[in-house]
């Protein structure tokens, strides 16, 4: 979406670009619109479009709503509906609660607008059609000035 030329991308577009089927942007994009970060429209032309500036938006908030509670390890993080921790004290745990505490940290580095001006993570993403304008024109070369 931050990447688009055009102010709402239909799931019929994602469909066409990453051949999934509709079900599977249903969980991803309420989350994101529970959390204000989409807007969804309803109706012909409906669509979804962001609904906060993807400068001001972090890699990082977007995976880490996407993810949920990234528990990379069951027996050391919650493993009920009670939110009791098999082993509080480990060593272990601490060990990964600082890692991923690091990982969003640096994913923090970067905004949704830096990733989706990038031709190689539109390349990537094979959106590179969508979007806004080319690197090329973002960042034309010096102009050569004849002597």
């Amino acid at each position: 979406m931050a990447a688009s030329s055009r102010p709402k991308v239909s799931i019929a577009e994602m469909n066409e670009i990453y051949k999934v089927k509709p079900a599977a942007y249903k969980g991803p994009l309420k989350r994101l619109i529970d959390n204000g970060i989409v807007t969804s429209y309803t109706g012909r032309g409906g669509g979804y479009s962001l609904r906060r500036d993807p400068a001001k938006l972090t890699l990082g908030e977007v995976i880490g709503l996407l993810e949920g509670d990234f528990n990379l390890v069951p027996w050391i993080e919650a493993t009920d509906e009670t939110g009791a921790i098999e082993h509080p004290n480990s060593v272990y745990r601490f060990a990964l609660i600082h890692a991923k505490a690091a990982f969003f940290k640096q994913l923090d580095h970067y905004s949704i607008a830096e990733i989706a001006a990038d031709p190689f993570t539109q390349k990537a993403l094979k959106i590179s059609h969508l979007a806004k304008q080319s690197r090329s024109e973002a960042f034309p070369p010096p102009s050569k000035s004849r002597r």
